[in-house]
């Protein structure tokens, strides 16, 4: 009987730009940039922990994790990381009365 090892579940680390690049291994000392990376590399157990930032993306997560083992993202432990899918609009801004619009 051959069997293929299976990957060894681990902690994975996203952490925004210049710090994090998704052509990095996912470790501490070297974490990706893109949660939409960690999500494609995430295998069944993993911890991804999201570090301070904000993430400006659209999450597709196509792997899931099992009852024993699942898939997990958080934000790192004392850190406020926000994943949001809204593109940054800079402005100028003008207030309308009680409405801010920008021209896109």
């Amino acid at each position: 009987v051959c069997t293929v090892p299976r990957a060894r579940a681990a902690t994975r680390h996203v952490a925004p730009p210049p710090t994090g690049n998704d052509a990095q291994p996912g470790t501490a000392d070297a974490p990706w940039a893109t949660v939409q990376h960690a999500a494609d590399e995430a295998v069944p157990g993993d911890v991804v922990l999201i570090h301070a930032g904000v993430y400006r993306e659209t999450v597709r997560v196509s792997r899931s994790g099992t009852a024993d083992a699942p898939i997990t993202f958080r934000g790192a432990p004392g850190e406020r990381a926000i994943v949001s899918g809204a593109e940054l609009v800079p402005g100028p801004w003008q207030r309308e009365g009680d409405v801010w619009t920008a021209s896109v």
